[in-house]
Formats: structure tokens, C-alpha cells, sequence
């Protein structure tokens, strides 16, 4: 595997009191992928807010994991911005490129 795409990832929303330490752990977890990643998430998530997921986020690259982590506005769908490749794409295929798997 050379890479790993976060499409608003995290295990439990911020609903959960325990949301933050149980995300950040995940994360923690997954830093020992030795590729790079690209991390979405969608303004006005009402699952993950930006705040939530940009912790998460730091935990990552604090336990050695590489990776971009992109904030994209509320009319990329928030927590939806999978229905949105057409905003999103641009980021990916850059993404792609530099790992060698565009087309």
C-alpha cells in the first residue's frame, strides 16, 4: 500500500464525551502506516467540527505519522464531502501524482 485517504475519519462524533482521547488513539494507532495520507473534512460537520478533527489530526503527525491534513468550506457537503468529488477531486489527483498513481 502506498498511501491512505481520510475521508472524515474518526470513530465516535463529538456527541460521545469520550470522542477525543478514542479518535486520537485511532489515529496514534495508524501513524505506524509508514506512507503518506491526505486527510478531508468538510466545515460544519456536525459530527466532527473542524476543532475535534484538527486534534485528531495533530496526534497523528505527533506520533510519527505523515500526512496533509485539508479543510474544505461548508459547501463541500461538511460531513458529506464524499458526494463532492467534483470540489475535492483537484486534491486527490495531486495527491495521486505524487505518489506515482495517476493516470
Amino acid at each position: 500500500m502506498k498511501g491512505a485517504i481520510n475521508f472524515v475519519g474518526g470513530w465516535n462524533g463529538t456527541r460521545c464525551q469520550h470522542a477525543a482521547p478514542i479518535n486520537q488513539s485511532i489515529f496514534v494507532r495508524g501513524s505506524r502506516f509508514p506512507g503518506d495520507t491526505i486527510w478531508l473534512y468538510g466545515d460544519d460537520d456536525p459530527f466532527y467540527p473542524l476543532s475535534h478533527s484538527r486534534a485528531s489530526f495533530a496526534a497523528f503527525p505527533a506520533a510519527g505519522g505523515r500526512g496533509a491534513f485539508h479543510e474544505l468550506p461548508p459547501e463541500f457537503g461538511g460531513h458529506y464531502i464524499w458526494r463532492r468529488p467534483d470540489r475535492w477531486g483537484p486534491l486527490v489527483e495531486d495527491y495521486l501524482k505524487r505518489l506515482g498513481l495517476s493516470r
